[in-house]
Formats: C-alpha cells, structure tokens, sequence
C-alpha cells in the first residue's frame, strides 16, 4: 500500500517548512491558538452550506478556528469578540428552513441584548427570476443586526446564482472585502476559542461534513423508462424510527461519489487506488486529519469531484502552468451555462504538474442532495419513495447522487434526513379547497405524493372524491408511451375521481390537445383553470425555472383575456405582477435548477 503525507499547507500550493515534526506541532499549536470565527448558513438546496464550508477551509488556513452552524443552531453561540459570517439565501422571500427560527429570533426583543457590540457581515445568494424578494432575507438579516446593535464589518456581498458565477462571486467577495477586514484585526481571546468548542465526533464522515442524517435501508430500486430513453427511477427507503414527512417535503441524501470519476482523478494524479494520506490538523474543515485514510475515501465520501471551477482556481493552476511553462487556462472557458470542473480542466491540459495536495484544497465538501419525496407517509410512515433523473449523458459529468443511487439494490444501507419544504408547497388542510398541479419531468414527484395523500385523507373523512375539491394536474413529458411516469397508477386515480390530468407531450403534441409543454396545456384548459382558482383553489409548480416563467407568462395572458372579457383593460405586466403577489398565498413553487 502506497503511503501519502500530505504535508503540504492545503491552500493554493504554499508548502510548509521541510521539518517534518517541527511543521506539524507549529500547525497543530497555530490551530489551538486559532482566532474563533463562527460561520452560520441559511440553506435549503446546499448552495449556501457549501459557500459556508468553503469558507471555513480558507479560514483554517488562515489561523482562524472557525465553528461552522445553520442559522437556527448557532444565534445562541454569537457573542462579543467572535466574527460572525452569515451565509444565506432566500425562499419565495421568506428564510430558509434552517434559519426560519433566527429570523424569528432576530425581529424579538431578546436579540437586542445578544447583537450589543457583535461583528458580523452578511453574504447572500438570490435568482433574479425572483424579482420581487431578491436578496429579500440577506438584506433583512443585515438590517436588523444593524437595528439591534451589531457593527458591520464587511459590506454585504451577493450572488445571483442564475449567472452561475456564485463561487467566483464569493471569492471575490471574501478576497476583497472580509479577510482584508479580519486580517487587520489579530483579536481573538482565549476564552472565545473555549466558547466555540470544536469538538466532535470523528468516528462518522457525516460529523465531518457536519451532515445530521441517520440510515435508511433500499427496499426498491426501479427503473422507469424503457431503453433508449433518458433514464429515470424510483427509489423506495425504509426509513429510520422516529423519521416523520409530509407529502410535499425532500427526502436528503449523503451521496458517495461514482468509481468513475474517481479514477479519472487518480489517472489524472498517477496514484495508485490503495494509496493514503494524512492530513495535517487544521488543513481542511470537513475531512478527518492526523490519521491515514484511503484517498477513494477521500474523494468518493469528502470532496465534490464535479463542482465547477471557479476563476480563482484557474489562477491557482495558471501560477503552476507557469512554472513549467505550460499553456495557461483561459477564464472564458467558465463563461458558459455549465462551467467545467477543475478535473475537466486538469485533463485539458495534462502538461500542467498540479500538486495532489493543491487539487484537494480546492475541492468543496461533499453536500446533500434533496429530491422531492413522492409518497404519502398516510399510507405507510415508515416508507418514502423518490422519482428522478439519472444524469449520465454526458461521461465526463456523471450526476453525483443519481448514479448513487442507480447503483443501489434492496437491502443496502444510506444516509438520509428529512429536509422540510415551505409550509405554503403542502396540501390545503381543508378537503374542500381545489387545488392546481403543474409540472414537467421529474418534477411530477412531490405531486404522486400529494395524490397518495388526498386518497388517504378521503378514505379516512369517508367521503367520495365528487364531495371534496377537485384536483387537477398538468403534466409535461415527451412521449405518451416512453416517459409517462406513473402511468398506471395516475390512469387509475383519474378513474376513481381523485384527480384530473392534462397532459403534454413535446414530441407527440398531436397525442396532447396540439399542446407541447405544461403552460401549452395550462392555456387550452385556461376555462377550467380559472374556475377553479376563482373557486379558491391553490396551485402548486414544480419543475425548472423555464416551467415557472412559462407559466407566469400564461397565466398574465389569462388574466389580461378576462379582464377584456369583463371590459377592463390590463397590460401583460400588470397580470404578471398580479401573479407574483400571490406567490406563497394562493400558489408555490419549486424550483430544481
């Protein structure tokens, strides 16, 4: 077995001093002797966790012994003479599930006390989609720190993750404007050190990555489309005792990174698949130091292989290419849709001799993956299922959880946790109110659960489903006999009353009422669904962004038609502004891309 020290420090290439046991007792006293830096997120899809993670790395290089917390965790741990960096985004204007109670915290009367004389700075990720709450939390958060007391030490940064930009911004953000402000201030007291207690449990990769999940078992692992056809699955879990959901909620999952892609960065390295390292005490915040650990460990359980490169990593790699006179990377290459990661990259160019060590600090922790739970836990609440697409088209981007997933069979065990939606993308409580379903794809999930739901919830009130209010769904996906998920069981829930389906195939539209996609469909049947939402029905979209704007666009056309039809007049702004009042009153949305 091939052994690697990594003795290197894990930030962009400086190496440490020669001395072997001289650098590791400097690094290990430096870390002791850390300035205290507490770090909390807001974060429902992980983009906000990462960010978070990535900074406590580069704090920990920096001499700072970060404590890194979901908002809802860690207010209790902000006190005088501890930066505190706050992470967070915004959903459908209101907090993330992890912060909803700081918010809450935030606007009473007992944080005045806490935030007296408190150093803090805010960075926030928002979608411009969103126009109408962006940035809405970021900018609340600072606001009333500011109100209450707190001292901003940093401007407030921000990202708007439709650009694809959101760790360039970050960095950029962090480079030019907090660790300017942190460096000048070299305070840090032993005492504060004490109250940011860093201890843990070192015996699971979940406490590393900070990940609060349990184990679950596979009961099902089936495969929904036939040959040929872009792959999707059902994946059913019995879940742990005590695990509770609700129709609507994510079943989240702690993925481990394909063999594939592993081995592309060890042909890329030249390592062997028995090799190991040792990290120093302090060199990264999530993966286990001081003990030898298997390096498939390391990048199929710890790090993303496939996040995409940012422009200051291209930097760091540009200074190695230097060295050795290799063609430098051109930035433009991250100026796409879907930038590439740093191993595509590395592989582009082999003549560039990047250090291991250096590769892996610039890697982000592993993060969850959420998928919309497609069962009813009023069936059976111990058992939840999940609908998806396997990402594989392309094999130099293998989707990270899917394949993990794709590749699990009955008996085998995982890591999972609950992660609740928005309180406005459940069902009504009353039976009587309508509801709207209108999705695309995969986003069909959360809408099987939502039926299974109201079939339960009819058996057990003993009604029929002709006395509650109707339900209606919109579905989008190309082909009436190749990716009609759920066929059977939603043909057989439209016969039973429980539910009304409208769909829309975008390769046999002739199959569809001449209607291509979801809002195509939404527009044929506009009598019906005006109906029922001027009946007060609430209506529910899940899908891609492209799906929510299609929609909102649809429905601004309905508006402005019946308002001509009642002799008044309406611009198509105007209807679209209308729609976007009623987000998290009268309809919900989620949003996967």
């Amino acid at each position: 077995m091939e052994v690697l020290n990594i003795e290197r420090k894990l930030y962009e290439g400086v190496h440490a001093p020669q001395s072997h046991h001289a650098s590791r007792t400097a690094k290990a006293d430096q870390v002791a002797a850390g300035k205290p830096l507490l770090i909390l997120y807001g974060s429902n899809a992980g983009t906000c966790e990462g960010l978070a993670q990535k900074l406590g790395q580069s704090a920990g290089s920096r001499g700072y012994a970060a404590k890194i917390l979901p908002l809802d965790d860690g207010f209790n741990a902000i006190i005088t003479g501890v930066p505190v960096v706050i992470v967070t985004a915004s959903y459908e204007g209101n907090p993330p599930d992890n912060a909803d109670t700081f918010v809450k915290w935030l606007q009473g009367t007992e944080s005045s006390k806490q935030l007296q004389g408190v150093d803090f700075t805010v960075f926030g990720c928002g979608h411009h989609d969103w126009v109408a709450t962006y940035q809405k939390v970021p900018k609340l958060v600072e606001a009333e720190m500011l109100a209450r007391g707190a001292s901003r030490i940093a401007g407030r940064g921000e990202s708007d993750v439709a650009q694809g930009r959101v760790f360039d911004d970050f960095d950029t953000w962090q480079d030019q404007q907090l660790w300017p402000v942190l460096a000048a201030d070299s305070t840090g007291s032993t005492e504060a050190n004490e109250a940011l207690d860093m201890e843990m449990d070192k015996n699971t990769r979940a406490s590393h990555l900070r990940h609060n999940v349990q184990n679950a078992q596979i009961l099902r692992n089936d495969l929904l489309t036939p040959a040929g056809v872009p792959e999707k699955r059902l994946t059913e879990f019995q879940l742990p005792d005590g695990m509770a959901y609700e129709a609507g909620d994510y079943l989240a999952l702690l993925p481990v990174s394909n063999v594939q892609t592993i081995s592309r960065v060890l042909r890329r390295f030249v390592l062997p698949w028995d090799a190991t390292l040792t990290l120093r005490k302090g060199a990264h915040t999530t993966i286990p130091t001081e003990i030898p650990i298997s390096i498939t460990t390391v990048l199929g359980s710890y790090v993303e292989l496939n996040s995409a490169a940012s422009r200051k990593n291209i930097a760091t790699v540009n200074r190695y290419a230097a060295k050795t006179g290799a063609a430098a990377i051109d930035e433009s290459l991250l100026d796409v849709p879907h930038p590439p990661s740093i191993l595509q990259l590395l592989e582009q160019h082999p003549a560039i001799d990047l250090p291991f060590p250096v590769f892996l600090s610039m890697l982000t922790p592993m993060r969850i993956r959420q998928y919309s739970i497609s069962s009813s836990a009023l069936l059976d609440p111990n058992k939840a299922r999940i609908v998806y697409s396997v990402v594989n088209a392309d094999p130099q981007y293998l989707g990270v959880a899917t394949n993990y997933l794709k590749a699990l069979t009955p008996g085998s065990t995982v890591q999972v946790t609950i992660k609740k939606s928005h309180a406005s993308f459940h069902l009504p409580a009353d039976l009587a109110t309508p509801i709207l379903m209108l999705c695309a794809g995969t986003g069909l999930a959360p809408f099987l659960g939502f039926i299974e739901e109201r079939v339960a919830r009819i058996a057990k009130a003993g009604v029929k489903p002709s006395e509650v209010g109707e339900a209606v769904l919109f579905a989008g996906c190309r082909d009436p006999d190749q990716d009609r998920l759920y066929a059977e069981e939603l043909d057989r829930w439209q016969r039973d009353g429980v539910v009304k389906v409208y769909y829309a195939f975008s390769r046999r539209p002739e199959k569809s009422a001449g209607c291509k996609y979801a809002q195509d469909r939404l527009w044929a049947e506009r009598d019906e669904a005006s109906r029922l939402f001027s009946e007060g029905a609430r209506a529910y979209i899940c899908g891609s962004a492209a799906l929510g704007r299609g929609i909102a666009e649809v429905v601004a056309k309905i508006a402005v038609a019946r308002a001509k039809a009642h002799d008044k007049d309406i611009t198509f702004d105007e209807g679209l502004k209308w729609w976007e009042s009623l987000r998290g009153e009268r309809y919900a949305v989620d949003v996967f891309d």
